[in-house]
């Protein structure tokens, strides 16, 4: 006969299939365009505690401004914040918890030391589980696997990236970047950073106009284009600080400014090599040297600026510069080799 009903719960469920096909990334056979942002698990009110509404308020604005993918800046999230993303409709690209530039940047990262490639690896595997994924390979499969393919390329030293998706476990390797001799940039017209806005000198808040930025020089041919700020002063780039020879030495323009504080570019200034001072368009036309930095490409001489001159890349600045990073990078790996 009928039975009582002693328990009961639902869940969500659904059909998906996931491919990148003819060059684009396609969900149910339909191409979809990614428009993405970072987030991170943050309370005005209570810090690190996230409470469910705010998570869900985090989604409804990111649904308002038409955002339809977030990446869980740099960890795994509340398995509720996965079910507001259902509910509401947001892709997620899930990371695991393995940030660890808090401990250095260079070789002093944990992901160049062997030692920690176990914790990174288990990390991950218990990110994939989180998400009730399929289990990945277990560790020492995973570090026989990435040994034997590494041995069979002939490659000594490399950079890898995992990733995790439709049940398959993809090991990737990056390419190198080999930076060029010298750059060619320019100044960006119709474009300002503004001194007073509360997303100055914060990289990862300003990043759309860093992106423009990119944008504009690589249509154009060059490495980067330096942004004025609205008192027609010199900023920085969408991906480098800059620095020239002005009255003798070599001088960057000010934080105060609208500058990032660039890693390279706090090398230079710490070492001695170069300062600090407030500049202007008609200061870069009239630099016998100029220079630009980034924690990617390093310390690079620039030959040329649009429209205006044409710098000396082997000015006694400029080499002088790129020799004392090249020689801070070296301290660095050989403290790390010690350790």
């Amino acid at each position: 006969g009928a039975g009582n009903i002693l328990d009961m719960t639902s869940l969500d469920a659904g059909f998906r299939k996931v491919e990148i096909k003819e060059g684009t990334l396609r969900v149910n056979g339909r191409p979809i365009l990614i428009k993405g942002v970072n987030r991170h698990d943050f309370d005005p009110v209570t810090g690190y505690y996230c409470p469910p509404e705010r998570m869900e308020q985090d989604v409804i604005l990111m649904k308002q401004n038409n955002i339809n993918t977030v990446r869980t800046s740099h960890y795994p999230n509340d398995p509720r914040f996965y079910t507001l993303c259902d509910r509401h409709g947001l892709y997620v690209i899930d990371e695991a918890n393995i940030e660890s530039h808090g401990m250095g940047y260079l070789r002093k990262t944990l992901a160049d030391n062997p030692a920690w490639q176990e914790a990174h690896l288990d990390r991950m595997s218990a990110g994939i589980r989180s998400l009730d994924m399929p289990s990945p390979p277990h560790i020492d499969q995973l570090r026989d696997f990435i040994a034997r393919w590494l041995a069979e390329q002939n490659i000594r030293e490399t950079a890898l990236r995992l990733l995790a998706a439709d049940g398959k476990l993809m090991v990737m390797q990056r390419e190198s970047y080999v930076p060029p001799q010298s750059v060619a940039i320019g100044i960006a017209t119709g474009f300002v950073r503004c001194r007073l806005s509360r997303l100055s000198g914060i990289k990862s808040a300003n990043y759309l106009e860093n992106r423009l930025l990119t944008r504009y020089a690589n249509r154009d041919g060059l490495f980067d284009r330096i942004a004025p700020n609205d008192a027609g002063k010199l900023t920085d780039g969408g991906r480098c600080n800059v620095f020239l020879e002005k009255d003798g030495l070599l001088v960057t323009p000010e934080i105060a400014d609208g500058a990032l504080p660039g890693i390279v570019r706090n090398i230079l200034i710490d070492q001695g090599v170069a300062g600090e001072q407030s500049l202007g368009p008609d200061d870069l036309e009239s630099a016998t040297a100029v220079l630009v930095t980034s924690s990617l490409a390093g310390a690079l001489p620039v030959h040329r600026i649009e429209n205006l001159t044409d710098p000396d890349p082997n000015h006694p600045l400029i080499k002088q510069a790129v020799e004392t990073y090249g020689k801070a990078v070296a301290a660095e790996i050989t403290a790390y080799s010690v350790v």
